[in-house]
Order: C-alpha cells, then structure tokens, then sequence
C-alpha cells in the first residue's frame, strides 16, 4: 500500500467512528447530527475508494465507482446539515431527493466510460481519475461543492423567523462552529478546484489525485473531534435537569437524602439585607427578562446564570423567586418551560414535531423529565393535551405563567 492509500484509509476508520457516535448524540441537535452523521459516513466510502485505487489492489471497478460518486452527496448534506442547526422545524422530505440527481448522472457517464474505456485498469498507475471522462469529474465535483458552500453560508447569515432559530442558535453557541467549518471547506475547496482545473487545461499535476478532496474529509472530521472535546454542546446540549442537578439549585436549596428537594422557607430570610422595596423591584426585573429574551429556554440554565444576567445577587435572586413566586428556582423555570410546551403543541404548523421534540424545544433536556413535571403541572400527559386541543393559530406571545 501506499502512503496515500494508508492515509485514506485512517481517514475512513476515523469517519466511521465519528458518524456512529454522532447518531448516539442526544439533545436539541439530534436531527442535525444524524445529517452529519450521514455526511461523513458517506464521505468515509469516498476515502475507502480512494484508498482501494491508490492501493493497486485488484478489486472491483464498480466498487471503486461507487464510492467515488459518494463525494456528489458531500455538498448537499452539510447544506442541509447547516439548514437543519439553523432552523428549528426542517426536515428532510421528498423534494430533496432532486440533490441525488448529479450522483446518478455521475454512476451512469462513470459506468459507460468505464466499459467503453481499455485503459480503466492503468487508474492506479496514473495516480487517480483515468484521463478521459474522470478527469472532468473533478473541477465538477468542486464546482457543486462550491455552490452548495455558498448557499450554507448564506443561510447562517439570513436570519429566519424568531420562532424557527433554535435556542443554540440564538446564544450564538453554533454560528461560531458553521462559521469555521464552512469558511475552512471553502478554501480547501478553492484550491483543490484550481488544480483540477489546471489538470485539464494544461495537464498539470503537482500532487497525488485525490489529496485536496481527501483533505477536506479529514478536516471535517478532526474539526468535529476537537469540537466534540471542547464544545460537546454544539453537538449534545444534554446536561442532565432529569434528576434535579445540585448546581442548579439555589443556593438556600438543599436535598434530602432521599434525593427529595426541601423547599426554603421564609424563615430562612429572617436575616437578610435585602428589602421589601428592592425585593419588588427585583421581581419586575426577572419577569421583565423572563418575557422578553426567555433565558428558560437554555435547558443548562443555573441561578446564578440568571442572577448574573440581571445583575442581582444570587442569594437575592433566590430570596426573590420563594417569596413573589411562592416556588423554587426550579419549579419556576419549570413552569416557564411548562408554558411554552403547551404554546408549541398547540401549534398548528408544529403538529408534526414528536413530542420528545416539543420537550427539548421548550428546554427540557429530556422527555422523562419533561413528562414528569408536564404531568405534575398540568394533570395529562403532553400527548393526551395535545390531542385534545382544536386546531390552533401559529405560535403567539407566550403567556406569562407567574
């Protein structure tokens, strides 16, 4: 084997362990992630291609064939990987199928030149594509690739309508994540069009075939490896709410050790600085902030996240919400979550979402946890209350649970 074909080959077993880890991945980016998933299991095929032609091992054409025309679904799938972070309800359907379109054109004009072509067995020897119909596949290949680029990084900058940006989105958690891996692709992309071009016009060839597309592979997926060590949330916003997380809870809250949360009491306060008049105050602050940017929304949101936010000390912060709200920090933002669950099941246009959807939408990290507490508040089930429900408007201003 060589070189080329050895790092084409730890490429592909790097991508077929990244492709199955992102479909285990949990949270509001579940749907997002099984496209990338797709995307560099696809592209893990592409990389095996290139390995079997650089290796010179006497396989079959077809199957090298194959794999080469995986890398025509390279560009739809991070487009739709990109629409599918950036807006809450897009789903794949039957009309995206038109994107399969160049791959098959692709297999058929492979498929004749490779019977009507006695020099497809000398591919190896000439170090890539066969000089006739595949040294055009190439600048092609990049071409839509380019295009398809271009139309993802023009749907990170339009901004759709406020209730189809996701929660990551709207923090900004994952524009800077888009941002790098599609400006990195583009360049990548650039250059390696620029020598298949050169190839064809002035038979030019300064490194081995396939170096530029098998690089923009392995960035992608050393990229979504580091990404998966330094920033998990932009691919697993989970961050277990389920069994009532200790560094969520206020600072007056303790736990039981049943595990039962204690609720504080007023008498806990006795002896704090903070007045009834700044208390007040306090409070027409956190509902003001609670309505208008829904910090609820963020399923690892912790009090002193929210005391930050408002600029209020998280002691006070807590005294707050016990004595205006009669609750504590997490049966409140509990019930602002409960609220917006109902508003989204009541939505016409989100009948299609399943209800684990609904849950992490309205910042649950989990549907067992949105389950239990939807139950507790509302007495039904999410799907029982929905199904009850008459046909609804689209989504409205979400009502103040206080």
């Amino acid at each position: 084997m060589s070189n080329l074909s050895i790092f084409a080959l730890c490429g592909a077993i790097l991508g077929l362990i990244l492709a199955p880890a992102l479909l285990m991945s949990a949270g509001s980016n579940r749907y997002a992630n099984r496209i990338l998933a797709a995307f560099v299991g696809l592209s893990s095929l592409y990389l095996l291609a290139l390995m079997l032609l650089h290796s010179q091992w006497d396989v079959s054409g077809l199957l090298i064939q194959v794999g080469f025309s995986t890398v025509l679904l390279n560009g739809p799938l991070l487009y739709a990987y990109v629409l599918a972070s950036t807006r809450k309800t897009f789903r794949l359907g039957f009309v995206h199928s038109l994107h399969l379109l160049p791959m098959l054109l692709a297999n058929l004009v492979m498929l004749f030149s490779t019977e009507n072509n006695p020099d497809y067995h000398v591919w190896a020897s000439l170090g890539g594509w066969s000089p006739i119909i595949y040294t055009y596949l190439g600048p092609l290949c990049y071409l839509q690739y380019l295009i398809y680029l271009s139309m993802a990084l023009l749907a990170v900058r339009q901004k759709p309508a406020e209730n189809q940006i996701p929660l990551s989105i709207q923090q900004g958690g994952n524009l800077h994540w888009l941002n790098t891996l599609l400006w990195v692709s583009l360049a990548i992309t650039l250059l390696g069009a620029c020598i298949a071009i050169a190839r064809v016009l002035f038979d030019f060839t300064l490194w081995p075939r396939g170096i530029f597309s098998m690089s923009l592979s392995l960035y992608v997926y050393y990229l979504i490896a580091m990404m998966a060590i330094v920033r998990p949330t932009v691919f697993n916003q989970m961050n277990s709410i389920e069994n009532t997380s200790v560094q969520e809870l206020s600072p007056t809250t303790a736990i039981n050790s049943d595990g039962v949360v204690i609720q504080p009491s007023s008498s806990q306060y006795e002896n704090s600085s903070l007045q009834d008049q700044m208390a007040q105050l306090y409070w027409q602050q956190l509902q003001q902030h609670m309505r208008d940017h829904k910090p609820y929304l963020n399923n690892e949101l912790r009090i002193k996240d929210l005391a930050l936010s408002l600029n209020i000390p998280a002691n006070h912060l807590s005294q707050v919400i016990n004595q205006c709200a009669g609750k504590n920090f997490f049966e409140y933002v509990y019930h602002y979550r409960i609220e917006t669950a109902k508003t989204l099941l009541a939505d016409i246009g989100l009948r299609e979402l399943n209800i684990n959807h609904i849950a992490l939408e309205a910042g649950f990290n989990s549907q067992s946890a949105f389950y239990k507490q939807f139950k507790k508040l509302v007495g039904k089930t999410p799907k029982q209350y929905r199904d009850q429900l008459p046909l609804a408007p689209p989504l409205a201003n979400l009502p103040n649970p206080s």
